[in-house]
């Protein structure tokens, strides 16, 4: 299950990276409201922290505990604490892809093998003074997904075009030999990773997450290559009774802010940009059939907020 909380690892690993001092992020010390221009509280550090103390040895640790610590302390401490738990199990897993690997060269398969190591989702390990996922921020929908095919790609290849996981399972039929079923949302990106990428490709993709709570709001979104707005709309659909966030926006240019520390939605200067993105979050929500007949709280709230001035 690694690397799943609680981020378990073999005994051997435990001393991994002791002493060692593990590189902060940007934003690690972003605290809402005070220190960030993000919109909600989120799955903050010190949540981790709190697991840390209360239940020890489920964590892998004797004891931890940050009283006495300030704030920037307390939040540098389960960083380091979380970062090596973390790397610790993520080690393990590099083991055994290790004895894959070896295998297909010692059987001479490696040749005609397609290798992916890949995930479901990116994780927050700091950055935002966050742990966890489940939010439109690039640490956390970012996937990692390396590729060897020896007779197709170049070993030193990066390809930066728009990939997302509904296009893994039409990239498996592809190489399969496969027909894919109409059906299937996603598409086959075999030829853009020999650099051949399709003059059609993507240049904007789709992205809900649905699950609400009060710290971490349910929201939505578009995500271009050089910039992203996400709506905070913050209503739980299974549950009536869960208390709603205030509604809010969020706007990154990933260009000049990749690591999104701010957030601009409000800069006149990018009022035109927001505009266009909010017509095209709508086509896309629409393409995507993420449909909000059946909830009247949140149809009403997405016509309200996405309707675009002449």
């Amino acid at each position: 299950k690694a690397t799943h909380e609680p981020f378990h690892y073999p005994e051997r690993l435990s001393t991994l990276l002791e002493g060692v001092e593990i590189p902060e992020p940007e934003s690690l010390l972003d605290f809402y409201p005070d220190k960030t221009s993000r919109t909600f509280e989120g799955q903050i550090l010190e949540i981790l922290g709190a697991r840390f103390a209360n239940n020890s040895p489920r964590y892998m640790h004797d004891t931890f505990s940050v009283e006495g610590l300030d704030a920037d302390a307390a939040r540098r401490a389960i960083y380091q604490e979380f970062a090596k738990t973390f790397l610790r199990s993520g080690a393990a897993i590099d083991e055994n892809l290790g004895r894959i690997l070896d295998y297909l060269d010692e059987e001479g398969l490696r040749d005609n093998t397609v290798v992916i190591y890949t995930s479901d989702q990116g994780y927050f390990i700091g950055e935002h003074g966050l742990f966890d996922k489940r939010m439109m921020y690039e640490e956390s929908i970012r996937m990692p997904f390396v590729i060897s095919y020896p007779p197709e790609i170049d070993p030193n290849s990066v390809n930066d075009d728009l990939i997302l996981n509904t296009d893994f399972a039409p990239l498996f039929l592809d190489y399969a030999g496969l027909s894919i079923p109409p059906s299937m949302q996603g598409r086959s990106f075999r030829a853009n990773l020999q650099g051949l990428t399709p003059d059609d490709w993507r240049d904007a993709f789709y992205y809900r997450y649905w699950t609400h709570e009060t710290h971490r709001p349910a929201h939505l979104g578009i995500r271009t290559k050089d910039e992203k707005l996400m709506f905070l709309y913050g209503i739980d659909l299974r549950d009536a009774s869960n208390p709603s966030t205030s509604p809010s926006w969020e706007y990154y240019d990933l260009a000049e802010d990749p690591k999104e520390i701010n957030n601009l939605y409000n800069e006149p200067t990018k009022a035109e940009r927001i505009q266009k993105l909010k017509s095209k979050l709508s086509e896309l929500k629409v393409e995507a059939q993420d449909n909000e007949s059946a909830y009247p709280a949140t149809d009403s709230l997405f016509r309200a907020a996405f309707t675009v001035e002449d």
